[in-house]
């Protein structure tokens, strides 16, 4: 998850995770077909929010910076600082710094950090009502405050120190920079959709934003002097997660790890990240980043928060929850099971072995062809077999979506008709249909073969079929085949809508024109 941010220009807003370790689930993909609404209009609004009142943020920084210092406010404040750091702390960098040399940004940002020292000059007792720059330095502070208070991460990101009530939620919808923007949406996307598809936009929704109040109200009593604005939507994220591993228990899901310079991705029970989240946060919080101004304390309160909703879910409202998306996450671990079986054996040439594994398959992906290919390529060991008839009828008959569907059906038809015993089962229908797909897929054989089957029975399609054997013919550059079907074509069906068509392509051949469509143009009959 990326860091929940305190924004501090002097210093990366996002720490993001340097010692290297990431999990996220990625179980299912995105359905367009029932789109997560809620999560898409949170990831909409987090992105608006950040381009329509965060993107000029640097630019009215710079303009509060130039009155901090032009104002003479920097020099007094960075006089009473280093008098106060003589006392107790002599030896921070700033004690015998000289204004000129130091920029404003960095005394700012140094006493705003200094939690004690701020309280005490904001609240008059370091510059006090009798001292002769009093008067001026109030002034010049509350200008100050003015400027700060137009820049957005400021007047609307949690500072606990100086706390305003709406900042527990506006502050989620806030980010340090783009690069934390774009790690809280990728987090957002996979763990919202997930959670909105189990328990409702509705409730997903309200889990979102109250626990994005939770944990902003952990924040104030973690820390609560900070002055430094804390920004962010992980820490409401984090209740997502709790609330995920939950919800999917012993549930096996697949997800990406990375650690260190090492990335895979596996299948483990949600439940178990949850451990492993919470660990990782307060390894950061209590051991390895406690300097950090990644909120990790925060993160570790929102796993926790998203874990008891969760339970309060499971165990006062098991309705709430869709247990068939939850299920649905046990069918793609067991047909990635079954997939990686079928390879296997395929691979081995256990046809017998792999065949009833592609059955199963199919009966869960009817519109599957590739499948339904590999169950016909099984069965061509028992060709005299009703099930082998069957598939192969199956795949004559599949309707072709692209030009690679009519080449597996071109494929199935070669092999039907050396293979099946006692002999193929075409019916009438078929034959016609066949003789028109192969002729506008340029099979001359085959076509030729089905056509002569088509005009020797009469069937109803005959017309149709010599127009389409014609123009295959003609695509190919053979005219002088062309020809013989045209002529038969007037004299058994003279009145026709195919004759008047065939007189037509005629006349063109014997002007020199182009007579046909190219390959795939369907034009007569």
């Amino acid at each position: 998850m990326a860091a929940a941010a305190q924004r501090v220009p002097a210093a990366r807003a996002d720490d993001r995770n340097q010692h290297g370790v990431l999990l996220i689930p990625l179980d299912r993909k995105l359905d367009w077909r029932r789109p997560p609404a809620a999560t898409l209009g949170l990831g909409l609004v987090t992105v608006l929010v950040f381009l329509l009142f965060q993107t000029g943020e640097d630019q009215r920084h710079r303009i509060a910076m130039d009155f901090y210092e032009q104002s003479g406010l920097m020099a007094l404040e960075l006089d009473r600082y280093q008098q106060d750091l003589r006392h107790r702390d002599p030896e921070h960098w700033l004690v015998d710094a000289r204004a000129d040399d130091v920029g404003p940004t960095a005394v700012h940002w140094s006493i705003v950090r200094d939690e004690d020292f701020a309280h005490r000059l904001l609240a008059g007792q370091v510059i006090t009502a009798d001292d002769p720059a009093f008067i001026d330095w109030r002034a010049d502070r509350h200008t100050l405050r003015s400027h700060m208070d137009g820049i957005t991460f400021w007047r609307f990101g949690l500072k606990p120190g100086d706390f305003q009530a709406e900042t527990l939620l506006t502050h989620v919808f806030l980010h340090g920079d783009v690069f934390h923007l774009l790690g809280n949406l990728v987090f957002l996307i996979a763990l919202g959709m997930l959670v909105e598809l189990t328990i409702g936009w509705h409730r997903m929704l309200a889990a979102y934003l109250l626990g994005g109040v939770l944990v902003g109200a952990a924040d104030l009593l973690f820390t609560p002097d900070r002055l430094i604005p804390g920004v962010g939507a992980s820490g409401a994220i984090a209740v997502l997660m709790g609330l995920y591993a939950v919800l999917f228990g012993l549930q096996k899901v697949r997800f990406f790890y990375f650690v260190g310079v090492y990335f895979n991705y596996t299948r483990a029970p949600a439940l178990l990240l949850l451990p492993l989240w919470l660990g990782w946060e307060l390894l950061n919080w209590l051991w390895l980043s406690t300097d950090s101004s990644t909120h990790y304390g925060a993160h570790a309160v929102g796993l926790v928060v998203g874990a008891l909703f969760g339970a309060g879910l499971r165990l006062a409202w098991p309705t709430a929850i869709n247990q068939d998306f939850l299920r649905e996450a046990d069918a793609v671990a067991e047909r990635e099971r079954d997939t990686a079986l079928i390879e296997q054996r395929l691979r081995e040439l256990d046809y017998a072995g792999a065949l009833p594994l592609l059955e199963n398959q199919y009966a869960r992906e009817p519109d599957n062809l590739a499948v339904l290919h590999r169950i016909h390529r099984c069965l061509r060991l028992q060709p005299d077999s009703a099930r082998y008839h069957q598939v192969s009828q199956q795949l004559l008959d599949w309707t072709a979506r692209h030009r690679d569907d009519e080449q597996v059906v071109l494929e199935v038809y070669q092999d039907y008709r050396r293979r099946a015993k006692p002999k193929p089962r075409l019916t009438g229908r078929q034959i016609q249909v066949l003789a028109l797909r192969f002729a506008r897929l340029d099979a001359r054989a085959e076509a030729e073969e089905l056509g002569r089957l088509v005009t020797d029975k009469r069937l109803p399609q005959a017309a149709t079929v010599r127009v389409a054997l014609a123009e295959m013919h003609l695509r190919a550059g053979h005219p002088e085949r062309a020809q013989p079907q045209l002529q038969a074509l007037l004299e058994e069906y003279p009145t026709s809508q195919e004759a008047e068509y065939g007189r037509g392509l005629l006349r063109r051949m014997h002007v020199g024109r182009s007579p046909v469509a190219p390959s795939g143009a369907q034009v007569g009959g």
